[in-house]
């Protein structure tokens, strides 16, 4: 992708957006980019545009460039399973770059939320640049520290507490990252819980007194969607 004869639609999520112009340059040039849709399964989609580029699973870095995906190392959306939450900005596979990564590739499950757009990149260009650019270096351990913080804070949220709690804790991230309303099945997925289950949560909550405003409408418009 040549950025002088194109202009990025996805050049201002966190990540791209606080590079310099030389390394977003370098970035651009280096860019394969594959949309996704909601509730899709992008592992076959992920491996076919790895092996157009010639790559081995543990050589390639994925941008998210807009919208969310989840990785699991369960692809059951019955148990409670470790589920990790990637958004705009965020950069999967990093240990590309900084390590060995081969043991990391093959046991995860990716699922999408939301409608959006990734980017996979050959890592050694990101290691070059890493090698070579201060701001990148930066711009690089900032994501990542910010990644998982946020990462820790939805894996307590959801994995550490009663389905009740979980499920409200899910709905107002949803609300509050500005996500559009949410499925149950989507909902049950992120949580590790059954529909069912879900369902009837969900009626409880929209029952409590104390529920706030904003919230009570983002679930019913949830419920539109249902």
């Amino acid at each position: 992708m040549n950025p002088k004869d194109h202009v990025c639609p996805y050049s201002k999520n966190p990540f791209c957006s606080s590079l310099n112009v030389a390394d977003r340059s370098e970035l651009c040039e280096n860019c394969h980019q594959f949309p996704f849709h909601k509730n899709q399964n992008a592992e076959e989609k992920q491996k076919e545009i790895i092996r157009e580029m010639s790559l081995k699973p543990s050589t390639y870095c994925t941008l998210i460039l807009s919208g969310c995906v989840c990785t699991s190392k369960s692809a059951s959306t019955l148990t409670r399973h470790a589920l990790v939450l990637w958004e705009a900005g965020d950069i999967m596979h990093t240990q590309a770059i900084f390590g060995d990564g081969e043991s990391m590739y093959e046991f995860w499950h990716y699922r999408f939320i939301t409608d959006g757009c990734c980017a996979i990149f050959n890592a050694d260009v990101l290691k070059k640049l890493f090698l070579s650019s201060v701001t990148f270096s930066t711009a690089l351990f900032s994501s990542v520290t910010k990644t998982q913080e946020r990462q820790t804070q939805f894996l307590l949220g959801t994995q550490l507490q009663y389905a009740r709690e979980a499920i409200k804790f899910v709905l107002i991230y949803c609300k509050q990252n500005h996500y559009p309303p949410l499925t149950h099945e989507q909902i049950a997925y992120l949580c590790g819980l059954d529909r069912t289950t879900v369902t009837k949560m969900l009626k409880k909550i929209m029952q409590e007194d104390n529920l706030d405003i904003s919230l009570h409408e983002y679930m019913k418009n949830m419920y539109i969607k249902e």
